[in-house]
């Protein structure tokens, strides 16, 4: 699957084996990588076929502004994923557990994420030279 975005200033739409596709200005619309090659030649180096086709373009001296027509259309490849939304109140602070389990933790640490101990030797050698 691909997504078009249409930076046009206007809504676009055309039809691919029998779907019809709509991209409103300024939104994402996803679509085959097939209807993409075919409606604006996605992919392909010569997009002659696609401009005569849409109508863009009918002789050699208006190609460059179908061309132009064309580059406000963006395309991202990707999979899209729906994140479900969280209130503020629904977001738990990270557990902490001291590194020794036999040691007490201090109450009022309990729930706040702190600095683990200095393990690394920059850290070490930090604190040998404070």
């Amino acid at each position: 699957m691909i997504f078009v975005r249409n930076n046009s200033g206007s809504d676009f739409q055309d039809r691919y084996d029998g779907v019809d596709y709509v991209f409103p200005d300024g939104k994402l619309v996803e679509c085959s990588v097939e209807a993409a090659v075919h409606i604006f030649g996605y992919g392909l180096e010569d997009k002659t076929q696609n401009m005569i086709r849409l109508g863009w373009a009918s002789n050699s001296t208006n190609f460059k502004e179908a061309y132009d027509r064309l580059d406000k259309f963006e395309f991202l490849q990707g999979k899209m994923m729906v994140a479900e939304p969280r209130l503020p109140d629904q977001i738990e602070p990270p557990v902490v557990k001291p590194e020794d389990e036999d040691e007490e933790t201090d109450p009022s640490l309990r729930g706040v994420a702190v600095n683990p101990p200095a393990n690394n030797l920059l850290s070490k050698m930090a604190s040998m030279a404070a």
